[in-house]
Parts: C-alpha cells; sequence; structure tokens
C-alpha cells in the first residue's frame, strides 16, 4: 500500500473540541506538528524525551508530556485514535477500487472478446473510437417490406451508457431477436 501524502483535517471539529480548547498555542502547534509525525510514521514514541525531539523547536519535555495525552498507547508507541479510523477508510476504499477496477477490466475483456469475434455477438464494429453499428436482426425475410433499420452508438454514448447498461442492452436484442426467429419459423410459409 502506498502512504497517503495527506490526512482529512476537519476544522470545525478541531476547533469545537473541547480538550483543544484548554491547550495553549504552544501546545496546539505541538499537537498539530505531532499528528503530522503519527500520520507519516503511524505513531510516535511514548517517552517524553523522544517527543520532545520529534516535536522540535527546543520543546520541554512536559510539553511533551502534556501533548501525549491526546494520543492512545498502541504496545510500546502511541496512536491517534481518527488517524487510525482515516487508515482503515481508505484501506477499505483501496480494496473497494481495486475490486472495481477488476470488474471493469473484466467487463472490458468480454465486451472486446466479442466485438473481436462477431459471431458471438450482434455488435459490429472495432473497438477503436468512431460510431459502432448495432445489426437489427429483425430485418425483413423474403418477400416482405424491404426496409432495415439500425441503431447506432457512438463511442462517447458507449462510455457514457456504461458497461452494464451495454450488456442489458445486447442481451435483451439477443432475446428480442431469438423470439422473433422463433415466430417467424411458425409463420413461415416455406
Amino acid at each position: 500500500m502506498s502512504k497517503a501524502p495527506a490526512f482529512m483535517f476537519y476544522a470545525g471539529d478541531y476547533l469545537a473540541s473541547s480538550r483543544v480548547q484548554l491547550m495553549t498555542l504552544e501546545e496546539e502547534g505541538a499537537y498539530i506538528r505531532l499528528l503530522c509525525h503519527c500520520w507519516n510514521a503511524g505513531s510516535i514514541p511514548k517517552e517524553p524525551e523522544q517527543i520532545a525531539r520529534l516535536i522540535g523547536k527546543g520543546a520541554s519535555t512536559t510539553l511533551a508530556t502534556n501533548v501525549a495525552t491526546m494520543f492512545i498507547p498502541k504496545g510500546n508507541v502511541l496512536v491517534h485514535d481518527r488517524l487510525e479510523k482515516y487508515r482503515d477508510e481508505r484501506q477499505r476504499w483501496i480494496e473497494k477500487s481495486r475490486e472495481g477496477g477488476l470488474k471493469s477490466a473484466e467487463m472490458r475483456k468480454l465486451l472486446k472478446k466479442t466485438q473481436n469475434n462477431p459471431s458471438e455477438s450482434i455488435v459490429k464494429g472495432g473497438t477503436k473510437g468512431g460510431s459502432r453499428v448495432v445489426a437489427d436482426c429483425l430485418q425483413p425475410n423474403g418477400n416482405t417490406s424491404s426496409s432495415t433499420s439500425s441503431l447506432t452508438i457512438t463511442g462517447s454514448d458507449v462510455y457514457l451508457l456504461g458497461f452494464s447498461f451495454i450488456s442489458s442492452y445486447v442481451f435483451m436484442k439477443f432475446c428480442l431477436c431469438e423470439a422473433a426467429s422463433a415466430i417467424s419459423s411458425r409463420y413461415d410459409p416455406s
């Protein structure tokens, strides 16, 4: 997993926190610096001397001890509960995005396969941009009317409609073609 360069900072929540309101300006500055260190490293040390060094700017161990109360112990380090929540949310989002990407890739692969093999699909045309013509399988047989029709879907329409809609459309069109074929074979005088 790549490290996130930033974390969510809700100004309203921060300013409304009674714990933050009770801090001095020096403590607030130290707290924000420690939040940044905790985000980058995943935790901060428990020892006040090491915390003071992380704060920098000549911070005292008393200041470090006061600000350390804003963090919770986890093993031999300190973590921040909200930062941990953000990390978990980010990890869930990454996993959800990965799964969506895999599904999308599978749909693109399936669509490309059907486009490259016209015998398996009623969609005609290449995989490049431009427009695609969807064959009208309800074309007249023999001596009936000679008019034919087709539906043109532009490349931008394909992206706008989405793969699931296209898949539903192709399936529906296939079913209609099969039904029309079955009906016409029943009433075909030849």
